[in-house]
């Protein structure tokens, strides 16, 4: 009797731990906490309507597609050269899906009030997924995330080639986060302050200012013609303009 107890005991442990579910986004190892700025949306979608949350997450984050596939693609994840279509937001939760964590483990988990983002690249037959606050990849989601209970939040698509024009800034086509990156990585000179009292800054301290920016102007140095093209991860500096020629002055001898 004693023996069948014992074993009866074991065999609950085992099953409670079996069914012990795990939060694939606070439960695993992000991938990246390049998205923890996204917390405070998420936690203010959960409490509207849901037919209210499209226009808030497009309102709030309008450049969030850009961010997602230029990690993505310093990754790896995203080829170079591959077009990216689109990105289709989905918002709520899932009591079953299969993540990969940032350790590189698959598990079998849950989220809850969460962004997943589907990246469709052109050439490839099922489209990237990831849950957009840790961005871990994402396995299994439901052909149909609508009817799993998810709401549709629209789609962005990143504008991945672009020249600066005339008084352009990079802010304007990538936002604050990616124009940071691109000018860590092509060593974009970043400065602080406007005029005389202007001052060259780290990409560090940029990323520090992102919340002071209403009183302090940071901005990355380019210039009319500098061509981006994030699909290629190249950046093609402006011609230099030839200064015109200088007059020279001649001399009329007098007879």
């Amino acid at each position: 009797m004693r023996r069948l107890l014992a074993s009866l005991v074991v065999l609950l442990s085992f099953l409670a731990v079996g069914c012990k579910k795990t939060d694939v986004v606070g439960g695993r190892t992000p991938v990246s906490n390049s998205m923890a700025d996204t917390q405070a949306t998420l936690d203010a979608l959960a409490k509207m309507p849901a037919q209210e949350r499209g226009a808030y997450m497009q309102r709030t984050h309008p450049d969030l597609a850009q961010r997602i596939v230029y990690y993505l693609r310093q990754r790896g994840k995203i080829q170079a050269g591959a077009e990216v279509q689109g990105v289709d937001f989905f918002f709520g939760s899932l009591n079953r899906v299969k993540a990969e964590d940032g350790t590189g483990q698959v598990v079998q988990g849950y989220f809850r009030n969460q962004l997943v983002a589907r990246v469709r690249v052109a050439g490839l037959k099922d489209p990237i997924a990831v849950i957009v606050r840790c961005l871990n990849g994402t396995f299994e989601l439901p052909a149909d995330l609508v009817r799993a209970g998810m709401t549709p939040m629209g789609m962005q698509r990143p504008n991945e080639r672009f020249t600066i024009g005339k008084g352009d800034n990079l802010v304007n086509h990538v936002g604050y986060r990616t124009a940071i990156e691109l000018a860590e990585r092509h060593n974009l000179a970043l400065t602080k302050g406007k005029g005389k009292d202007r001052q060259k800054i780290s990409p560090a301290e940029a990323r520090r200012l992102e919340s002071e920016t209403d009183r302090v102007q940071v901005a990355a140095t380019v210039f009319e013609g500098d061509a981006f093209d994030l699909m290629a991860g190249t950046y093609t500096p402006a011609p230099k303009k030839q200064a015109p020629p200088k007059r020279r002055s001649i001399k009329i001898r007098r007879r």
